[in-house]
């Protein structure tokens, strides 16, 4: 079973907030000695005479990463970026209604998912292509009427086919707490399938294979006790 977060190569340094890209080279031997080379420093934008904490979350083959940073101002108003060696770091804009962005995973097409923070919402995951640096969808919960800050949907990764994996809520509005179960949602076409796996009542995807023949997650009750599951 693979992942694309098991590929991202990403170290954060809290001393230095910065983000390195690491190059992993392997002997083809029984025991392969492995090197490690710093290929890009991406940097926050300055604030306060200091670069801002950027944090590197996904990664894809083209060495292409997306990831977040603070707001210099606001306290938990984070920003979503993407990088590639040609275009550097670019700033994902937010929409007017949007007050965070933390992306996730990166495909190799470009496409982009993660959660944003939608004021009368709460979090929505969405997918973002970065080549029309557009967001194309978000995932909307299962029953229509949710109005709270708590999360509605997020996704947390995207294969090539662009089949991502996350949460939505699918309990009805009114209902406390509220009830969450994984999901796989075909960006392309808008069909979403909630997996309902595990003894719940929650349940959330993590990783998705590039055949999608794979996906794995967690379930479990609101304590911090889940159970894995592929």
């Amino acid at each position: 079973m693979r992942t694309r977060h098991a590929r991202t190569a990403m170290r954060h340094s809290a001393a230095i907030f910065t983000t390195l890209c690491l190059a992993l080279a392997c002997q083809p031997s029984a025991h392969a000695q492995c090197q490690y080379e710093v290929t890009a420093i991406i940097q926050g934008p300055p604030c306060w005479g200091a670069p801002l904490p950027l944090i590197g979350r996904g990664v894809n083959e083209h060495g292409h990463v997306t990831g977040h940073f603070h707001d210099c101002n606001q306290s938990a108003h984070d920003h979503g970026f993407f990088w590639t060696p040609e275009t550097g770091r670019v700033d994902m804009h937010k929409p007017s209604d949007v007050w965070r962005v933390n992306p996730t995973d990166i495909n190799d097409n470009g496409l982009i998912v993660g959660t944003m923070q939608v004021t009368g919402v709460g979090g929505q995951g969405f997918v973002y292509d970065m080549h029309t640096q557009q967001y194309l969808a978000v995932l909307q919960p299962l029953h229509d009427g949710h109005n709270t800050m708590h999360i509605v949907s997020t996704i947390n990764a995207i294969n090539n086919d662009g089949i991502a994996v996350g949460s939505r809520v699918i309990s009805k509005p009114g209902v406390v707490p509220a009830v969450s179960n994984a999901v796989i949602w075909n960006t392309n076409t808008g069909e979403v399938i909630d997996l309902g796996v595990g003894e719940g009542p929650n349940s959330g995807a993590l990783g998705i294979s590039d055949s999608a023949e794979f996906v794995v997650g967690w379930f479990g009750s609101s304590t911090p006790v889940t159970i894995g599951f592929c």
